[in-house]
């Protein structure tokens, strides 16, 4: 059968804006995607422009070659944020496509167009006429029979898939032999009204293809027609209870690294990131030696995830090095709030793996491995802080029980995991690290998720900074202003947190770090106390030196914007109440230095500035959910959350 190709138009769900990290890959050498005019080996984000996500191509081609075991070629033209306008006959964006289309069309058969679009014209009630318009006018140039190809249209999120944006896909469906529309019930999106989540995209493309394979032969692809989060198995579990990172490195970019949330340091070494496959990444460090020392020095990295006091948690990671290796490295090595380490594993400069505690110089066991030259071995480590106990698993087996470390460990809270560290005064060594996750064993999440924070799992009571509540950060100024958690009036088994000021300046941090350049969703929930009259700044993303101000919450207990360009408050967003519960979010696309706020998920100002012009460092520490800075009120804080949103 002679290669055949696919068309995919339309905006940003089809151009991908799914996290990548969230749903199993998919690579087939069948598929293949078109990049400068010529087909390749298709890798996600398919997009050059969808900001490494998931999208509607890859599941529809894993479909197509699963079904008719031949090659398939994307053609990739879909453009975030575009309109109808934008893709008239003649334009930018339909002059691209027929032009890709014509190189495909040089070595394959063009079978199907794929169109997803409407969230810019959902109320155009000449929706169909236009977008006919276009198809013919496409069907024309590249000399296609109208009554073979395939085009598969789709519907918008909930609501915004409305009467009159499905009606007219319906109309349209009246000029075409074979047409279908993708129904979108049940999927699921991660910023508010728009963007499909990346499980929700790769249901989506099944749905497609379901569409086009009934068009082909009758009948209907097998698939899972459900919504399924990707989740991490244990040899315990096939849940987590609490993702608090994984990282598997594939959508960094190959060469030096830099993401928030690593810490790496190389000194006269060198760390990489390094391709295995063409979708999948791993961490390659290599020791270094140090002239003016007249030694090898240290080499490591850190994955910043703050562990909460007397924890069950687990570490996992994969590694291999390299041949002539010769150092010591310990691995999985946890540092509490106050610097302190606590040994996991150590590598010795025979590649065996021993177990190690702290305050040990010598290695306590040998734990009966080795790492290997070409095989990954998989260390995982189980630990139980509150009691000082762990158990290591390596290549699944477990190999030993027993104490964390020497002393006490009950009230220690984990900041990070230094993940790699090598010892000064070795000889050199070159190890590689892939598929790192720590997490809380027993119940599935959502894997975008930074920080989900409803605090009904703190005791009621004045808090401060010295919470064992790891990740929160509560600043007190002792009767002039305070935090206290307490029951919700209306519901006594929702807690709740007041934060109160006489005249000075309280506030609550949540410590999870944010991606510099990504785009990513904070909310939370507003209510004021009696006779409020104080000015408060809420959701501040907070980078490494500064802050950047989103609203401001002002003594007349309405919540405006903050105006970079006048230095002062910009429009009113909403009023908040002393009876009713107010969610605020905002969408903030560091990049592109934009934000829309959205109030009890209506969007009510679009376009506005997240920081000041000239910041070139958009990295983010955490978030300050809430800071007064004059007046007298409390102010009701509950179910403060961020993720990301692609």
């Amino acid at each position: 059968i002679k290669m055949q190709s696919v068309l995919l138009i339309g905006q940003s769900n089809m151009s991908g804006r799914g996290d990548l990290d969230t749903v199993e890959k998919i690579y087939d050498p069948r598929i293949k995607m078109m990049r400068n005019y010529e087909f390749v080996p298709m890798v996600e984000p398919i997009h050059i422009a969808s900001r490494g996500g998931a999208g509607i191509g890859a599941s529809f081609a894993k479909g197509f070659v699963e079904s008719f075991d031949c090659e398939v070629g994307l053609i990739p033209c879909a453009e975030g944020g575009t309109s109808l306008a934008d893709w008239a006959v003649g334009g930018e964006l339909y002059n691209e496509a027929v032009k890709s289309a014509k190189a495909a069309m040089e070595t394959t058969e063009l079978c199907a167009i794929l169109w997803h679009q409407g969230e810019s014209d959902q109320n155009n009630e000449n929706y169909a006429a236009q977008l006919e318009v276009i198809f013919d006018s496409m069907i024309a140039e590249l000399g296609l029979d109208a009554d073979k190809l395939v085009i598969v249209t789709g519907e918008l999120f909930g609501t915004r898939s409305d009467k009159v944006h499905r009606g007219q896909l319906e109309i349209l469906g009246q000029q075409y032999k074979n047409y279908g529309i993708a129904s979108s019930d049940g999927l699921k999106v991660f910023d508010v009204t728009t963007h499909f989540d990346a499980p929700s995209l790769r249901v989506f493309g099944y749905r497609y293809f379901d569409i086009f394979y009934n068009c082909i032969t009758g009948g209907h692809y097998d698939y899972v027609d459900n919504v399924e989060y990707y989740r991490i198995a244990t040899a315990e579990s096939d849940d987590v209870k609490e993702l608090i990172v994984s990282k598997n490195f594939d959508s960094m970019a190959t060469g030096a690294p830099k993401e928030t949330g690593c810490s790496f340091n190389a000194k006269a070494g060198s760390i990489t990131v390094e391709e295995l496959t063409p979708i999948e990444k791993y961490i390659k460090l290599t020791n270094g030696y140090d002239e003016s020392l007249g030694y090898t020095v240290d080499t490591h990295f850190d994955i910043m995830g703050t562990v909460a006091a007397d924890s069950i948690f687990v570490l996992k990671a994969k590694f291999k090095i390299e041949e002539g290796f010769d150092a010591e490295i310990a691995l999985l090595k946890l540092i509490d709030s106050n610097n302190k380490t606590i040994q996991s594993v150590t590598v010795g400069r025979d590649g065996k793996l021993y177990a190690k505690h702290t305050g040990d110089n010598a290695y306590s066991k040998d734990l009966g491995y080795s790492l290997d030259v070409w095989e990954w071995t998989e260390i995982k480590v189980v630990i139980d802080l509150k009691n000082n106990q762990r158990k290591i698993f390596i290549q699944g087996n477990e190999v030993l029980s027993d104490a964390v470390a020497v002393g006490e460990t009950s009230g220690r809270k984990i900041s990070k995991v230094r993940v790699v560290q090598y010892s000064i005064k070795t000889g050199y060594g070159t190890l590689c690290v892939d598929d790192y996750k720590c997490y809380i064993p027993e119940k599935n999440v959502f894997l975008n998720y930074i920080c989900d924070q409803e605090f009904d799992g703190i005791e009621n009571g004045i808090y401060n900074s010295q919470t064992d509540f790891t990740g929160i950060h509560f600043r007190n100024f002792s009767d002039k202003g305070y935090a206290t958690v307490t029951d919700d009036a209306d519901n006594p088994d929702d807690k709740v947190v007041a934060l109160t000021t006489n005249g000075s300046n309280p506030y609550i941090d949540l410590m999870k770090t944010i991606n510099a350049g990504t785009t990513f969703v904070i909310e939370g929930k507003f209510k004021l106390g009696e006779n409020y009259a104080a000015v408060c700044d809420l959701l501040k993303p907070t980078p490494s030196s500064g802050a950047f101000r989103l609203v401001r919450l002002e003594k007349d207990g309405a919540i405006y914007n903050w105006d970079y360009d006048t230095g002062a408050l910009g429009v009113k967003l909403c009023q908040l109440s002393e009876t009713e519960w107010t969610t605020v979010t905002i969408v903030c696309d560091l990049e592109n230095n934009v934000k829309d706020v959205y109030i009890n998920g209506v969007l009510v100002a679009a376009g506005l500035k997240v920081y000041q012009d000239g910041i070139t460092d958009t990295r983010l520490t955490k978030v300050r959910i809430a800071q007064f800075s004059s007046g007298n009120g409390t102010l009701y804080i509950d179910y403060v959350r961020y993720w990301y949103a692609e």
